[in-house]
């Protein structure tokens, strides 16, 4: 725990409140004090003053506070004092610090080849500024570090609802962080994952958290080479979860194996409304599941199965469907 003292007559005092994340205003007499140098002392304990830590701090420095104390100071003038004990987010001097979009609903940063601190200063500013609820950071790549990072955001805020990271080249160690951030999080409700290629080792770990999560309404994961075996996690999922709406799995090389599976559980999955399985290679038998489980779900509005090669018998399967459930829309069937 690291602790701040500020003599009470040089600090200004915002709604500070235990727990808090807060901006820190110091007016100008406390920097001139310090010769315009703008370093603070950070002291680990009060009394040890030979285990210093310095950092540097703008005028607008920004912490989680986790404990606030007044205290005198056992001197000739007994100086009055704040004590406070918090973590450091950030001096609000980064490029893409939290000031760059005080007052942005959405941070929309595609293709910018942004750097590990660049994430960390998107993730700080996620947490701090309650404004935001979009968060576009399609094609840039991001490592496990970086997804490590953003995760800690995702985890804080309180106000994201669509969270972009496709063609990310995110693996599955990233997507495990997010994973983990997303059982936490309270707010995203529509997540874009496509064309990352995490696999189904990554696939596994969305699947876990989606069976718990009740905010999540829609979910991009097109262009993930996800094989026949991830059916299995997308079944187990789908018997499980009663909030997603919209689930996106276009191209991801399920074949008629993962088909079966995930027919099995739509048939009685009562909340989806919505799902896309294009390019997906599973032939006349796959079409053959669909139907036979969308005669039973009655919930499904629309479905998309072009590019599959079903075949004549394929599209038989999906007309004789089209008689017995008459609300479902379906896209393109090519054969």
């Amino acid at each position: 725990m690291l602790s701040l003292t500020l003599d009470k007559n040089n600090a200004i005092q915002e709604s500070i409140q235990n727990n808090a994340i807060c901006i820190f205003k110091f007016d100008s007499s406390f920097f001139s004090s310090m010769n315009n140098l703008q370093i603070i002392y950070f002291v680990e304990n009060l009394t040890l003053f030979n285990s210093e830590k310095k950092a540097i701090l703008s005028p607008f420095s920004i912490f989680k506070l986790d404990k606030m104390e007044t205290k005198v100071l056992n001197d000739f003038n007994n100086k009055e004092i704040y004590e406070l004990h918090f973590s450091f987010i950030t001096n609000g001097m980064k490029k893409y610090d939290f000031f760059n979009f005080v007052n942005h609903m959405k941070i929309d940063l595609p293709l910018k080849n942004l750097n590990l601190e660049d994430i960390k200063s998107l993730s700080n500013a996620i947490i701090v500024n309650s404004n935001i609820m979009a968060l576009n950071l399609h094609g840039n790549k991001l490592v496990a570090e970086s997804c490590k990072n953003l995760a800690e955001g995702i985890k804080k805020t309180e106000s994201l609802k669509l969270l972009s990271l496709s063609n990310c080249s995110i693996d599955s160690v990233g997507i495990e962080f997010l994973s983990e951030a997303l059982k936490i999080n309270n707010s995203i409700k529509i997540i874009w994952l496509n064309n990352n290629n995490f696999g189904s080792k990554g696939l596994l770990h969305l699947m876990e958290m989606l069976k718990t999560n009740e905010k999540i309404e829609s979910i991009w994961l097109d262009y993930n080479s996800l094989g026949y075996e991830a059916g299995i996690y997308i079944s187990e999922m789908l018997a499980e979860n009663k909030f997603l709406k919209y689930l996106y799995l276009r191209n991801n090389e399920l074949g008629y194996q993962g088909i079966k599976v995930i027919s099995e559980s739509l048939k009685i999955n009562k909340t989806l409304e919505g799902i896309h399985l294009s390019y997906n290679s599973f032939g006349p038998m796959g079409a053959q599941y669909i139907s036979d489980a969308l005669k039973i779900n009655l919930f499904i509005k629309e479905i998309s199965i072009n590019g599959n090669k079903i075949e004549k018998k394929g599209a038989d399967c999906i007309a004789e469907l089209l008689e017995v459930n008459k609300k479902i829309f379906v896209g393109k069937v090519d054969y």
